[in-house]
Order: C-alpha cells, then sequence, then structure tokens
C-alpha cells in the first residue's frame, strides 16, 4: 500500500487552490484596477474633494518631507513643505466650479507646469505617508495633467489590487457564496471614486475589505491548518490597513475583535499555527509603526470646519446632531462625487442599499443564533463608534465627518452577514439523523445564493456603478443643471482626456464582465437541485420555506474538505451509499 498517494493528492490539491487563488486574483484586481482608472479619467484634477492638499502632501512625501513644518497661527492640521511651483499654485488657485454644481468644470484655467520649488501648506500634512509613497511617484517626473493623473492610475492600481485581494479570498476560500456578493455590494461606487482619486481613504476602504474578508474567512472557514495564501495576504492587507489613515488602527482592531467573535474556538486553533504567529509578529511591527506616527505626528488632527455645534451643548445634544446625519453619511457612503457636490441619483442609492438589505437579510436569516446576534452588535457599532468619535470633538472641530471615514467599518457589515451563512454541507451534517425530519438545535438551512438571485444583484450593482459614472461625468462636462446628455457642448464645457462615448462604452462593457464573472463566481461547480429537501418543522422549518421562496430551484453549493465544489445532495440520513 502506498501511504504517500493521498499526502501527495492532498498537495496536489493545495497547489491547484493555490494556482486558482492567483488566477482569481489578478483577473479582479485587473478589472477593479480598470474600473479606478475609469472614475481617474471622468473627473478633472483636483475636481475630487480634498485632492489639492492630497497632492502636495503626496509630492512633499516623495522627496523626502514626510511631516514638514507647522505654520504659525494656523490650525493644527496646517504644514508647510517644499514642492514644485505648478503643484503649490493649482492648490492656491480656487476652483470655479467647487461648490457649484451646475457650473461645468471648463472654467478651469490649465494646471501649472513650474518645477521650480515652492513653499506650499496642506491640511492633510500629518497623515501617514505609507499611500503617498506609493503614488507620488510621477510628480518626480513632472506636474501637468498627464502627470498627475498617473497619480490617479497608480492610486487606482494599489486600491485595485486590494479590492481584488477580498474578492479572491471570498471566491476561493471561504465555503459561503453569498460572502462573494458581499464583496462586491461593499465596494460601492464611492469605493472606487476614491480609488480614482488622489486620497488614501480609497486604499484604506480597500485594505479595509480585503482584512475583514481575510479575517473571517480565517476565522470561519480555516482555524485548523490554514491555506499559507491566505494567512500572508490577510497579513498584507492588516499591514496596509494599519498604515493608512490615524483611525486605521482602529478599524483593524474592531475587525479582529468581531473575527474572534465570530469563532472564539478559532484563536487557540490558529495561533498554534506557525505561520499564522509569524504573520501576526509582522503586522504587530507594522501596527508599532502606526502607533509611533499617532504619538509623533498627531494625524488625528483636522480643520475646524464642520457644522458648527454650540461649545456649551452636552453629550444628549452632540450625540443627537451626528444621528440626524446619518441618512447624509449614508448616502456619501454610496456616492458624493466631486467636493460633495453631486450626489449619487436617488434611485442609484436606493438600488443599492436594497440588494445591500437582500445580502443582509439572506445572513441574518440563515446563519446560527450566536451569529445573529454577532450581525446585530456589529450592525449598532457601526453607527455607534463614528457617533461618538465625532460628537467627541463636535464642540471644537464641528460635526467633521464623511461617508468616506466610516466606510472601513462599515464595510464589514456585509461581510459579515454573508460570511456567517451556513453553507449546504454543514447543514447536512448538523441535520443527518435516523429520522430525515430530525433537525439541531440551531438553525441551518442552506444559503449559498443561486444563479438568480446573483444575476439580479450583480445586475444592480452593474448597473449603479455605470449610472453613477455617467453622472458624474455629467456633473463636471455640462453640469447638473444642464442636458441630460453628458456628451453635449455647452458654453465653457469640460471634456476629459478621453473621448466621454468612449469612456462610457468602456464601463459599460468593463462592468457587464464583472457581474458576469462575479455571478459565475457564486456558482462556480453548483450542481442544479432537481427537488429541494423537504422544509423540517419549527422555525427551522419557516426559514427553509423563506429560502426556498427566494432561491428556491437554484443551484446549490458545497465544498469538500479543501473547498473543491461538490454536490449538495447525498445519501439519505440513516441509509448507506449505493457501493
Amino acid at each position: 500500500m502506498n501511504l504517500q498517494a493521498p499526502s501527495r493528492r492532498s498537495g496536489a490539491l493545495v497547489g491547484r487552490r493555490t494556482h486558482r487563488f492567483l488566477v482569481v486574483w489578478s483577473i479582479a484586481s485587473l478589472l477593479f484596477w480598470a474600473a479606478g482608472c475609469l472614475w481617474a479619467l471622468v473627473v478633472p484634477v483636483g475636481g475630487n474633494a480634498d485632492e489639492p492638499a492630497q497632492l502636495i502632501k503626496a509630492a512633499a512625501v516623495v522627496r523626502g518631507e514626510w511631516l514638514g513644518a507647522a505654520v504659525p497661527g494656523s490650525p493644527k492640521a496646517d504644514r508647510t513643505v517644499t514642492v514644485p511651483a505648478g503643484v503649490a499654485e493649482d492648490a492656491a488657485r480656487p476652483k470655479c466650479y467647487q461648490f457649484q454644481p451646475s457650473v461645468p468644470a471648463g472654467c478651469q484655467p490649465a494646471l501649472g507646469r513650474g518645477t521650480r520649488p515652492t513653499k506650499a501648506v496642506t491640511y492633510v500634512g500629518r497623515y501617514p505617508p505609507l499611500y503617498y509613497l506609493l503614488v507620488g511617484g510621477p510628480t518626480l517626473l513632472g506636474v501637468g495633467d498627464v502627470a498627475l493623473r498617473a497619480v490617479r492610475v497608480l492610486s487606482a492600481l494599489w486600491s485595485g489590487v486590494m479590492t481584488g485581494l477580498a474578492l479572491a479570498i471570498a471566491a476561493v476560500y471561504s465555503q459561503r457564496r453569498l460572502l462573494v456578493l458581499g464583496v462586491a455590494v461593499a465596494a460601492t461606487p464611492m469605493v472606487l471614486s476614491l480609488a480614482g482619486a488622489i486620497n488614501p481613504n480609497g486604499l484604506e476602504i480597500a485594505a479595509a475589505l480585503a482584512t475583514w474578508t481575510g479575517l473571517l474567512v480565517l476565522f470561519l472557514d480555516h482555524p485548523r491548518r490554514p491555506p499559507a495564501p491566505l494567512v500572508a495576504t490577510t497579513a498584507l492587507a492588516g499591514c496596509v490597513l494599519a498604515l493608512c489613515q490615524g483611525l486605521s488602527l482602529l478599524w483593524l482592531g474592531l475587525a479582529g475583535v468581531v473575527a474572534i467573535a465570530a469563532n472564539p474556538a478559532g484563536l487557540p486553533l490558529l495561533l498554534a499555527d506557525q505561520r499564522v504567529r509569524r504573520a501576526l509578529v509582522v503586522l504587530l511591527l507594522a501596527c508599532s509603526g502606526a502607533v509611533l506616527w499617532l504619538v509623533v505626528a498627531q494625524p488625528l488632527a483636522v480643520l475646524p470646519v464642520g457644522q458648527p455645534i454650540s461649545p456649551h451643548a452636552g453629550w444628549l445634544t452632540r450625540v443627537a446632531a451626528v444621528l440626524g446625519q446619518f441618512g447624509t453619511y449614508l448616502h456619501q457612503a454610496v456616492g458624493v462625487f466631486g467636493w460633495l457636490d453631486a450626489p449619487s441619483p436617488s434611485g442609484v442609492a436606493l438600488g443599492w442599499l436594497g440588494v445591500l438589505a437582500l445580502v443582509l437579510f439572506l445572513g441574518v436569516a440563515t446563519c446560527r443564533r450566536s451569529h445573529l446576534v454577532l450581525v446585530g452588535v456589529c450592525s449598532l457599532a457601526a453607527v455607534a463608534v463614528p457617533t461618538l468619535i465625532v460628537a467627541s470633538q463636535a464642540t471644537h472641530s464641528g460635526l467633521v465627518w464623511q461617508g468616506r471615514d466610516g466606510l472601513p467599518l462599515w464595510v464589514g457589515v456585509p461581510l459579515l452577514a454573508g460570511a456567517v451563512a451556513r453553507p449546504r454541507s454543514s447543514r447536512q451534517r448538523t441535520g443527518s439523523s435516523a429520522d430525515p425530519r430530525a433537525t439541531s438545535s440551531e438553525p441551518s438551512p442552506t444559503v449559498d445564493p443561486g444563479r438568480r438571485l446573483a444575476v439580479v444583484t450583480m445586475a444592480t450593482v452593474a448597473s449603479c456603478q455605470v449610472v453613477d459614472l455617467l453622472w458624474t461625468l455629467r456633473r463636471f462636462s455640462v453640469g447638473l443643471g444642464g442636458p441630460l446628455d453628458p456628451f453635449a457642448r455647452v458654453p465653457r464645457g469640460w471634456e476629459p482626456p478621453v473621448p466621454g462615448t468612449l469612456l462610457a462604452t468602456a464601463a459599460v462593457v468593463l462592468w457587464g464582465l464583472v457581474a458576469l464573472w462575479v455571478a459565475a463566481l457564486t456558482r462556480d461547480g453548483m450542481p442544479r437541485a432537481r427537488t429541494p429537501n423537504p422544509p423540517a418543522s419549527g422555525s427551522h422549518g419557516s426559514l427553509l420555506a423563506v429560502e426556498h421562496h427566494l432561491l428556491g430551484g437554484l443551484r446549490p453549493l458545497g465544498h469538500g474538505a479543501l473547498g473543491s465544489p461538490v454536490p449538495a445532495s447525498g445519501p439519505r440520513p440513516g441509509t448507506l451509499p449505493k457501493r
């Protein structure tokens, strides 16, 4: 008997899975990078909120000036640095279309090209330097429209790599197909708009997507002998997240706490793995660097430009004021573009919230009771944590918060809902007994999304992404008060560096491919069930009835020990399989 044959087969399966993970990660990164590049082209340079200040910071960091000097008599957030004259002049020149959504961007003068070293002030000078080191390189070659759009393209690249990583982890290493849709829904149009802008929020949110997904999959799917690529890439995403922004350490810590709470028994199992311990050491080193920057640079200092609050207002008054703004924050999380003067159309916002609610419903309706409580607590924390942060500084800074600031935390809610959904294989193991109607103590119905659900969800996601992109193009090309046609010619209108019709065609084709591919990932290897299992009695049966009404007749998906798709059907409980 060859005792090494099973080991060789297991190694081959692991190798095939690693290869598939790298392929899916590469394709997903390319698609999300392309989506970010479209956003980099439809917005004029300096047309995104805070972009001139971010550009000054990037140009200074790549020249070795990471922190700059304080500006006497100015707010604590302001720092003075030395950058090329073209960059400094653009930041100092007010935007003629800023906060005026009906005014096209064609009124803005061309970007300066001066390279003489010039002093400039930026209010993001205290931010951590990692993002700016990754994207600021093109400013060393020159300034002007082409060089600065190259900065955006680099920003879209790194964000695309992180977002693609989240999708690859969900598609290859998770047994929960609903998690794949959770990643797609969490990557809102605002996420991709920030990816194509000069702003560290884009990379922070993308890294948060990958970190949340990797941690949840590690604890829920692979607490024993976790795959090396999963451990390494989750640690990489965590390091990038920790070093992005001043609050990033908080988001990383909350993601870790939620993942541990999802499966507390998995923590000692993971810590027993040598690869996990090594990855944890690397992650702790990155967190130490982030803490050092927090102490030295104080990146949480912000400009006091928020909605003013009386310095004598009590805690309840401040909390009520923040909660009153949460509808605006949620809209901003879906999409409010430009200088917060181009809100996503109401239909897009409602459609996106609809697919988000669908993912949440399917997750909570089919998970364990303990996980149901966890999703509820996480949802409450997604409101409570930002509320406490904003309320704590409201008396001296105002209500300084935007939807993008909370997205690294908020993306965890749909990801958690998708990750705790129990796969059919789990239902069959827990529900098997001599009596086919016997049920476990906890509900465990089928949860993997079927073909129609995946197609409808991804069609909605793709449509919303395209509409928001064209809406933003219209805002800058003809103004929101101008013609509905974003390609119309109007006085002082603006034209992107690539013809608008070509950008629109590319967006439709790209998001069509993304929708079809992601929908295919959710049903990869899913055999069609000929007849649904009979619903059981009690609450378990009612959940099965609800799910069968939504997903009945669709393709379920089970997974083997190594995650390879296996038919969900099998021998009836209490019987022996045919030989």
